[in-house]
């Protein structure tokens, strides 16, 4: 059986200390490490990394109020804060271009993100603290993780492919298949037809990483909607490997998406017991 494991932003960031921590991140790590240690010769893997710059539609510098002051992070931005009569939030950089939009304005990109968004996901921006800035030791794996990674990768003689998302300035990445609004000018915020093709090649994939409610959930989603609904049958989550950020008001979404993701014969277990519930 080709048994395949992908970790979802296993970054120190997302690990208590860091600068978006998950509760419960550190020690999901811990136990995705001790998983690939104990089943070297069992799993294939791959692994993703969310990578910023601090300039991000969706951390704090992007945004300014009529004061001058920029959202705290975990703000909520809907539509009506940036679009209507009176908007809270403004961009920062006002009617300065923004790169790759021609004279389009960062102002006139950042509310046609926000539209965009409402339109197609039904859900406000999250303003997020500054979070695995590309090249800091934030961005890295958690150690534990790290270590079985490249203990993995020693005994196989094998590379655990790793696959970064989230630097395009103008668009959140919390799928690592896609970008939540692809950006026209940017492949690299388009289905990743290397990453689908990785994942379609196994009999059962697990999946672990943060977090449960976002990244995890998301890029689950854009899985099966590329590789169809029978490859859902296929999938197991690790729910000792993975932990919810619970945003303020947004406290249900890990609960939704494992309803919906059980509803379509999705099974859910320990990394413990992952082979002898489910093969």
């Amino acid at each position: 059986m080709n048994i395949g494991l992908i970790v979802i932003d296993g970054q120190v960031d997302f690990c208590e200390g860091g600068k978006l921590p998950v509760t419960g991140a550190n020690l999901d790590m811990c136990n995705t490490a001790k998983f690939i240690e104990d089943n070297m010769d069992r799993l294939d893997i791959q692994l993703t990394l969310d990578s910023h710059y601090p300039f991000h539609i969706a951390h704090p510098l992007a945004w300014i109020n009529s004061d001058g002051q920029q959202p705290q992070p975990y703000t909520l931005i809907q539509e009506a804060d940036v679009c209507g009569q009176n908007p809270v939030w403004m961009a920062s950089n006002g009617l300065a271009p923004a790169p790759g939009y021609g004279s389009l304005s960062f102002q006139q990109v950042q509310e046609d993100y926000i539209k965009t968004l409402y339109a197609s996901k039904r859900y406000p921006l999250v303003v997020w603290p500054y979070h695995c800035i590309i090249g800091t030791t934030g961005q890295s794996f958690q150690p534990d993780l790290c270590k079985a990674v490249l203990e993995w990768e020693t005994t196989r003689r094998s590379v655990a492919e790793r696959f970064t998302k989230g630097s395009n300035l103008f668009t959140e990445h919390y799928s690592a298949i896609k970008a939540e609004v692809p950006v026209d000018f940017d492949p690299l915020t388009k289905v990743n037809p290397h990453l689908i093709d990785n994942l379609s090649q196994y009999d059962l994939l697990l999946w672990a990483g943060e977090a449960l409610d976002y990244c995890l959930a998301n890029t689950f989603r854009d899985t099966v909607v590329e590789l169809g609904l029978d490859a859902a049958k296929k999938m197991v989550i690790l729910e000792d490997c993975t932990s919810s950020v619970n945003a303020p008001g947004a406290e249900n979404l890990s609960k939704d998406f494992l309803d919906e993701i059980t509803a379509q014969g999705v099974k859910i277990t320990t990394s413990d017991k992952v082979f002898t519930k489910t093969i």
